[in-house]
């Protein structure tokens, strides 16, 4: 073995004993107790003792949002993510057809601002002329030195092009931007040829180097160097340019910016910095999770037959053991799962889980798909579990177990085995469990009334208090059963209260064919609600009065108008309001609940403004026989009536006040429709309304009657 070499543990046995004497000495001799950290109020990593984060540098960037604060308070919500003040989210869905996003993704990061048509082309060509790797390069650093693991690779070759670089040390804005753009451009070939150079040199693989194409973007680019025959489809390219975008930039306090903060402050070059920076993103915890998750479903997938992914009784059993430190790499942890930043969703996981099923289904891959997703619904609610109650036994029961499984779990449960169960419906009849006094129904909107009842029950069956907890997703708007399913549980909570339950269950799902021999037909098609409606409508033929149109309104746009939590806190409040504002059918109705709702709870937030406005839109467009408004980006539908009582004569002269913005179509079902011309860019809501009021008020002048 020549001097320069490393040596290697794997190929010396004695050297391997010799090292695993001294990494336990290291271990016995260096261990520090945890205590000392907050003693001492030592920082751990960008975290402080209580898992806050630390302030390391202000950034208008990228803004990452986990929480709301209200009054003071940090309460989770929904993940979101802002470039330059633009929601990703925005972004994406502005990429329509072949349209790739990534380059203008760089453009808005780095300028500020999404460019216009010209400057995009100009900063393409630019773009396009930086990319290229020169031979010398290719040859005499990639191909030397090849690594297994990317990253690594990365960084030697990141390093290197400081020698290739004239000027290195320039930290000037225009040379520093000069560099950064080059990285950009050339590090995905950097990765690809050490990709194909690893496989060549350490796999005994065909060696291909293939340049990239202009006028492709950059994801297409990637697909066409990675692959051997350079092919690919155009949802792939898709799905690696919208990962490419939600993956640019992720705020200050992220691992690779901190640390690309550190060591530019002490003056280093480009190259410098962002190979640290590599660096910083290639652990397990970091960047490098991916390799974890990777490696953690191979090892499931090695447990777990292919015919058996649908059963969850053998993945529950699989996760469990990792919990338990029993399987995969014995740490504990199931790996992507959770955010450090994020609480109830990361943005970027909801929007490529998206385009990752389009995915599985143009390669066939549902089934595995299916797989991912079943192991993340668990997982969530194992980890969910386990944060609330840490030190509970924790078990699992539902419909695919045999019979005797179930019997044990319910035993172990009886007995005081085990403190939570997480359960399916299969324990809503026939359970007698004294010593259980608490349930959680997760989505209790979905459920039935006589379900919930059930389930309720299955609690409180002792002298103990007991409680029941039904919940539903947060700011959902739930449909009209849902909400009078809810507020029946809540009501009749009193013994013998089975029979007003069927009552009221009768009244909102109906009762079928009441009258006639068949006595059958769909519980929904002749509610009781609807009975009584038919009956006074024959009472008022009968009586020789005329029929009046029998039709539903309907509104979908594109505006937040909901009830948030912090501004009505108690959800059966909530819910009442949300009926009476379904009620509300003039101004004047809309006037009385805006003043009950201001002395009640204080002033209207934006989204409840716009709710009670959109009510009020409701009822005059159903007075102008209007049956729905649906809105497709700045298309407006006024889809009407088909027994609609209007004055055809008058409708060119509707068409003649919006101009070219309004069409009508008599086809079977007739409609306006409004196309708003102008500039781009989302409306805001109150603006929206107050056109869709004008509107309507022109199509209700048209009525004969």
């Amino acid at each position: 073995m020549e001097k320069h070499e490393m040596m290697s543990l794997e190929d010396s046995g004695q050297l391997r004993d010799k090292m695993r004497f001294f990494e336990q000495e290291l271990l016995k001799n260096h261990h520090i107790d945890p205590n000392l950290y907050v003693e001492y109020n030592v920082k751990r990593g960008l975290r402080d003792s209580a898992g806050k984060g630390v302030l390391t540098g202000l950034t208008e960037i990228s803004d990452v949002n986990g929480y709301n604060l209200i009054n003071g308070r940090q309460i989770p919500a929904d993940g979101r993510l802002y470039y330059q003040g633009i929601n990703v989210q925005d972004i994406i869905s502005g990429l329509n057809g072949r349209r790739f996003g990534f380059e203008e993704t760089i453009y808005l990061l780095i300028f500020g601002k999404l460019p216009d048509k010209e400057e995009l082309s100009r900063f393409l060509d630019m773009m396009s002329d930086m990319e290229e790797l020169g031979g010398r390069f290719v040859r005499d650093v990639v191909m030397k030195g090849t690594n297994a693991n990317i990253m690594n690779a990365m960084q030697r070759c990141v390093l290197a092009l400081y020698t290739y670089d004239d000027n290195p040390e320039d930290i000037s804005p225009e040379n520093v931007l000069r560099q950064s753009l080059e990285l950009i451009a050339k590090l995905p070939e950097i990765a690809v040829y050490s990709y194909h150079a690893y496989r060549h040199f350490r796999k005994d693989d065909t060696l291909f180097i293939r340049n990239p194409q202009k006028g492709l973007s950059l994801a297409e680019n990637i697909l066409l160097m990675l692959r051997p025959d350079g092919k690919y489809t155009e949802l792939e390219a898709k799905v690696l340019d919208i990962a490419l975008i939600l993956h640019a930039e992720h705020g200050g306090g992220n691992n690779s910016t901190f640390t690309t903060h550190v060591v530019t402050s002490s003056g280093t070059d480009t190259y410098s910095s962002t190979a640290a920076s590599i660096g910083s993103l290639k652990g397990p915890r970091h960047g490098g999770a991916n390799l974890k998750v990777q490696n953690m479903f191979a090892d499931l997938k090695s447990h777990v037959d292919q015919d058996h992914w649908d059963n969850e009784d053998e993945i529950i059993t699989y996760l469990k053991k990792v919990l338990n430190k029993e399987a995969f790499d014995h740490a504990g942890l199931i790996y992507g799962m959770g955010h450090a930043v994020y609480t109830l969703s990361d943005p970027r996981e909801v929007i490529l889980k998206r385009f990752a099923q389009a995915l599985a289904e143009e390669k066939g891959m549902t089934e595995e798909f299916e797989l991912y997703n079943r192991v993340e619904n668990i997982a969530d609610l194992a980890l969910r579990v386990q944060k609330l109650v840490p030190d509970a036994r924790v078990s699992y029961a539902h419909g695919q177990m045999n019979e005797h499984q179930l019997e044990d779990i319910m035993y172990d449960f009886i007995n005081g085995d085990i403190d939570v169960l997480v359960s399916t419906t299969i324990i809503e009849t026939g359970l007698d469990i004294a010593n259980a006094n608490t349930m959680i129904i997760q989505d209790a909107d979905r459920f039935g009334l006589s379900q919930l009842y059930q389930l309720r029950g299955r609690v409180g069956r002792s002298n103990r208090m007991a409680y029941a907890f039904l919940l539903y997703q947060r700011d959902k708007m739930l449909k009209e059963v849902a909400e009078k399913r809810l507020a029946a549980i809540r009501e009749f909570t009193d013994l013998g209260s089975g029979f007003k339950i069927a009552m009221r269950d009768l009244e909102i799902r109906g009762a079928g064919n009441l009258l006639g021999e068949s006595q059958s037909g769909h519980m929904a098609a002749v509610g009781y609600d609807l009975y009584c409606k038919m009956l006074n409508e024959a009472v008022s033929q009968l009586k020789g009065k005329k029929e009046e149109a029998d039709y539903a309104t309907t509104i979908d746009l594109d505006i937040d108008a909901f009830i948030p939590e912090s501004y009505i806190k108690n959800e059966y409040q909530k819910l009442d309001i949300y009926k009476r504002i379904a009620t509300i059918e003039t101004e004047e109705e809309m006037d009385d609940m805006t003043e009950e709702l201001i002395d009640r709870f204080g002033d209207l937030p934006k989204k409840v403004q716009q709710l009670l406005h959109i009510a009020a839109l409701k009822s005059l467009a159903h007075s102008a026989y209007i049956t729905a408004i649906e809105q497709k980006g700045k298309d407006y539908k006024f889809i009407l009536y088909e027994k609609a009582n209007l004055d055809p004569a008058k409708i060119p002269a509707l068409l003649k006040k919006y101009g070219n913005n309004m069409i009508f179509k008599a086809e079977a079902v007739p409609y306006f429709l409004y196309q708003k011309k102008g500039r781009s860019g989302k409306e805001k809501g109150e603006n929206v309304l107050q056109m869709l009021r004008e509107i309507i008020e022109s199509i209700r002048e048209l009525r004969l009657d």
